[in-house]
């Protein structure tokens, strides 16, 4: 896999611009570079194009379906889904549990997720602020019962 790490940023300052540019961040001690940030830290990863179980917690850009509303949320591999979920709104990080939709919402990640283009992830209760991956591709975890 290649790509790079870019320069870290504070929470509070990425915008939509940066999660457009880089699909996937990663908290600072999760690169080995925390005792030089604040926690609250996180670095873009450059030039990836996948991602699979390589990262612990990798926060990821996705977009609301039917809408052009971008989201980020932390990504659970093992757990088949995302978490930590907020969407850009007039200039700001909002929670889902501010998002109008009052039904199920359902996101779509912007990265290749074990080489899914647009894996859906499904909400059914913003109060839960998880959703769950819809479409797993089981050829690829077939694998790993050989």
């Amino acid at each position: 896999m290649n790509y790079q790490i870019g320069k870290p940023k504070d929470l509070d300052l990425i915008t939509e611009k940066d999660v457009l540019e880089n699909n996937v961040w990663l908290w600072t001690w999760e690169v080995g570079i925390e005792g030089d940030f604040d926690e609250t830290w996180q670095v873009p990863l450059i030039g990836i194009k996948n991602i699979g179980n390589e990262f612990n917690s990798p926060i990821i850009t996705l977009r609301i379906v039917e809408t052009e509303i971008i989201a980020s949320a932390t990504f659970d591999f093992n757990e088949k889904k995302i978490y930590g979920i907020a969407f850009w709104e007039d200039n700001n990080w909002k929670s889902i549990e501010e998002y109008s939709n009052s039904s199920s919402i359902e996101f779509e990640s912007l990265i290749k997720i074990n080489g899914v283009e647009k894996t859906k992830f499904k909400m059914n209760d913003k109060k839960t602020d998880e959703a769950f991956m819809e479409n797993i591709n089981l050829k690829s975890w077939w694998k790993f019962w050989k």
